[in-house]
């Protein structure tokens, strides 16, 4: 015989209780449905018509729609308004209602402040990495509302992705900090060979010691980064975009030109250690003088070196990738690890030939 405890059949309260439940949720149901359909038709009857002001990032653009008026007597919550540029629908960016006197009536419109936050940072990134590139680009305009349904416009505007008067001011800083290293490198020791000045050499008639092709990549990198988080910051306002890959490539390349000074003073110091050994005066040589950048950095004590010259490639090659998907997204790129890697044995390879050379 089967026996089914009084606890699992429902008493008649407990029955009447569901009954209203299901009712609620299904009234419930209902609603947002005939919202939604109420919704949908009443949009149709707005269309977006212009907009003023300036379209960039910090500007404010008031948006003008037909039947705006209407609307808000029926719906005056206009939070829920959606802005779309290009199609994409930029959150968090609540508008303002507000009026003006236009053409002898009062007309109503949506203000939208153009702000770059947490929750539209990826669409502003594919708007403005989008081509082409230039300080302008045509752009469509609409508003929608919060369930994904957007407003008939045929409204196109020029979006302005930098101020034409800061990028000729960042142009020149940037030509202005380039030539100002190459008259410091130039004229000083800051990616040359570490030790004295060649034997009779004097550095104001131009004999100074070689350049250092370790110094020399420390340096390509740092001006690289430089530049580039200036640019991305210049369009973006974006502050947080080191990636993991920069603090890779700024580590490898500095412990390489680290790595490179301690061999050259370990090789001095044995130099000076075997002559003592052997009785004989002490005597250090001083580096020699400078051949021109280019022999600098890619002959060694044999002539030119496929060890230097493969440093210097791969050197110049993953610059040249970092600038252009720089320009390209407005982001620094990550490399993965086999490119992170081929630099470090890169690197490596040119630390491993130094070590019992006395200069480089």
């Amino acid at each position: 015989m089967l026996y089914i405890s009084a606890k699992l059949i429902p008493t008649k309260l407990q029955k009447v209780m569901l009954v209203k439940v299901l009712k609620l949720l299904l009234v419930t149901f209902i609603s947002l449905v005939i919202t939604s359909i109420t919704n949908a038709q009443e949009i149709n009857t707005l269309k977006v018509t212009g907009i003023e002001g300036k379209l960039a990032l910090f500007q404010s653009i008031e948006v003008k729609i037909d039947g705006l008026e209407q609307w808000v007597t029926k719906n005056p919550d206009v939070s829920k308004f959606v802005l779309y540029i290009d199609g994409d629908r930029l959150q968090g960016l609540p508008p303002r209602l507000i009026q003006k006197w236009q053409d002898g009536k009062t007309e109503a419109r949506l203000r939208f402040d153009l702000k770059r936050n947490e929750k539209n940072k990826a669409t502003w990134d594919a708007i403005l990495s989008r081509k082409p590139r230039s300080l302008f680009r045509t752009v469509s305009i609409t508003v929608g509302i919060d369930n994904g349904t957007q407003v008939q416009s045929s409204v196109i505007a020029d979006f302005i992705f930098v101020k034409e008067k800061w990028l000729v001011v960042f142009t020149i800083a940037v030509a202005i900090f380039l030539a100002s290293f190459y008259v410091l490198a130039r004229n000083s020791d800051i990616i040359r060979v570490p030790g004295a000045q060649p034997e009779n050499g004097k550095p104001e008639n131009g004999k100074r010691k070689p350049y250092s092709l370790a110094r020399t990549q420390m340096a390509c990198w740092f001006l690289t980064v430089v530049v580039c988080y200036v640019f991305i910051w210049l369009v973006t306002t974006d502050l947080a975009t080191l990636t993991d890959s920069v603090l890779w490539i700024m580590g490898i390349s500095g412990i390489t030109g680290l790595s490179s000074a301690v061999i050259d003073s370990n090789n001095a110091e044995r130099e000076q250690a075997g002559a003592i050994s052997e009785g004989k005066p002490v005597q250090v040589k001083p580096p020699e003088e400078t051949k021109g950048f280019l022999a600098d950095i890619l002959n060694d004590d044999n002539g030119v070196s496929f060890h230097r010259f493969q440093m210097v490639i791969w050197t110049l090659v993953l610059i040249v990738i970092f600038v252009a998907a720089t320009w390209n997204v407005l982001a620094m790129p990550d490399f993965d690890a086999t490119l992170l890697g081929l630099m470090g044995i890169s690197g490596g390879t040119y630390l491993g030939f130094k070590l019992p050379k006395q200069q480089g």
